[in-house]
């Protein structure tokens, strides 16, 4: 079995993670700052590392990624992912290597390597183990892709072994102590029997409406609510994609190319078959079927490399030429480039501007641009490219009441329709409470009052009923038993709770149970303890490489 796995896994290793390449095809988002960004005279020239390896170039920074990329999938099994997780796992792994090469590990036999891909979660079964049929059944299923390498495969095997063992090693043996596990142990399995009544809220009627002394006395309760926060005032030139599309005429190698690459996204969905009926094989698609929607999006993929790389040209020749942003010589090199300078309103931290087009991240880097670093990195978002230059920036100040007068009314509106639900919730309470404390039970109470009911008997956290309440679940141990609980409020729901019983479990040292939870506590805190140190380590490489966002 173990040859088998071994040749196998060389002689079909581009199948195996053909899938990746359909991630890698999407745009990856890389989200540190670029550095060390216009103002600075060595963007162009400076040498970068990163965890020891070189991190300068496209090719560089192109490897580091996709392998992280492969690295990624052989170790969740997972082949669909965000670019956040995958810049997260690819920092935490350099890290990692870095680490293991401090501490000498050296590379994995042949054996070992073997061993590790019986481990992956890749190559899992539905109990977790290595499953021949599924790798098998998973290989046949995938198309092989010319862009996966074996040697990028070998290579990342090799370092992921390395990086495995010296997770212990970071962890430290997760210490634990006895009443920790006890606490786990005895939260995991109390019994308990519980009730609640449900409130529609909606139900509740709605207070009067607020007159004028109300608000004008709320806002002047509450001036720093509505107090104009420090706001940024910038202007910005866009670089559309389409602008560069007439530029672009690929090649049939390149049409080829992109088409076997991404031949996922032009294959039509499945068809939904009854349940039981094995699925059909699926569907074949050629290029001559796809042709004109491959070329349109590998015209619309190098516009828009194009247009960012445009906006960094034109970036950098402002700051080469010394070129300040507002001045007569940059009102004429925008022209002069056919470009429009936009003006959006102001905006304050963490909002984004209207009619922009800008993503979060965007209006983020543009609210941090000031006097010392007025023209921003090239900055992308869809198809479009931007370059924002600083402007000034807005102080903050009081509001005046006539400006802001609708969002006082609105939320007077609501804390006193916040106060009528919480009125009515202790009404209500008070009833159940009362009625339960003379025999009557909670059941019947809180139907009596008009309240929808439900119970559940006899369940312990490992083994909840499968319409358990979980806004109920937080509250267990917090609520004695017997007593009706106060009104929390869910959404549209005011939820009332009562422990009818709790059944603490007998917890010895001595039995299996015992000793397989203070493990898995022991393993938990190891983790814990390894990624925060990673955490610590990424930031600080981060932080020293100029890498990290506002590092100048």
């Amino acid at each position: 079995m173990i040859s088998w796995l071994q040749t196998t896994f060389q002689k079909h290793i581009k199948v195996v993670l053909g899938i990746l390449l359909i991630a890698v095809i999407v745009p990856f988002v890389f989200t540190i700052g670029a550095a060390p960004g216009i103002g600075q005279g060595d963007r162009k020239v400076k040498s970068i590392e990163l965890f020891g390896r070189p991190f300068s170039s496209e090719v560089d920074r192109e490897t580091f990624f996709a392998d992280a990329q492969v690295s990624y999938y052989l170790t969740s099994g997972q082949p669909y992912y965000d670019s956040n997780q995958i810049q997260m796992h690819a920092f935490s792994r350099g890290a990692s290597l870095q680490i293991a090469e401090r501490l000498g590990i050296p590379a994995p036999t042949g054996d070992q390597v073997t061993d590790y891909i019986r481990t992956l979660p890749a190559f899992a079964g539905q109990d977790g183990t290595f499953d021949a049929d599924a790798y098998a059944r998973f290989r046949d299923d995938i198309a092989g892709n010319p862009e996966i390498s074996q040697a990028r495969i070998a290579r990342v095997l090799a370092q992921d072994w390395r990086i495995s063992q010296i997770g212990k090693l970071l962890g430290g043996p997760g210490y634990v102590l006895r009443n920790e596990v006890e606490q786990g142990l005895a939260r995991a399995d109390t019994r308990w029997s519980v009730a609640t009544a449900t409130l529609d809220v909606s139900t509740v009627p709605a207070p009067a409406a607020p007159d004028e002394a109300e608000l004008k006395a709320w806002f002047d309760a509450n001036a720093a609510r509505y107090r104009i926060p420090e706001r940024a005032k910038v202007s910005f030139v866009r670089f559309s994609a389409e602008r560069y599309a007439d530029r672009v005429s690929p090649t049939d190698d390149e049409i080829v190319r992109y088409f076997e690459q991404n031949k996922a996204r032009y294959t039509p969905p499945a068809p939904t078959v009854a349940e039981g009926e094995p699925p059909p094989p699926p569907a074949e698609v050629t290029l001559g079927d796809v042709r004109e929607r491959v070329v349109q999006d590998v015209v619309a993929a190098r516009s828009r490399t194009l247009a960012e790389k445009a906006a960094a040209d034109f970036a950098y020749m402002l700051f080469d030429e010394k070129i300040a942003p507002g001045s007569e010589p940059f009102q004429a090199v925008v022209s002069g480039a056919g470009l429009r300078l936009e003006s959006p309103q102001p905006f304050a931290a963490g909002q984004v501007p209207p009619g922009t087009g800008w993503t979060p991240q965007i209006s983020s880097e543009a609210f941090r641009l000031n006097e010392r670093r007025p023209v921003s990195d090239p900055l992308t978002a869809g198809n479009d490219a931007f370059v924002v230059f600083f402007e000034e920036r807005i102080p903050a100040s009081d509001a005046d009441f006539f400006a802001v007068r609708d969002r006082v009314l609105a939320d007077v509106t609501a804390n006193k329709r916040n106060e009528a639900v919480t009125a009515r919730g202790r009404e209500l309470t008070s009833t159940i409470a009362a009625a339960v404390k003379s025999g009557t039970s909670f059941v019947e109470a809180a139907k009596a009052a008009g309240l929808e009911t439900n119970q559940w008997e006899d369940f312990s956290l490992r083994d909840l009923p499968e319409d358990i309440d979980y806004g109920v679940l937080g509250r267990l141990e917090e609520l004695p038993v017997a007593e009706v609980s106060p009104m929390a409020v869910q959404g549209n729901r005011g939820v009332i709770t009562i422990v009818i019983s709790r059944k603490a479990p007998e917890i010895s040292a001595e039995t299996a149970a015992f000793e397989e939870a203070r493990t898995a506590m022991m393993q938990q805190g190891a983790m814990m303890t390894s990624q925060g140190l990673l955490g610590q380590i990424v930031r600080d490489e981060l932080d020293r490489s100029g890498l990290a966002r506002g590092s100048e």
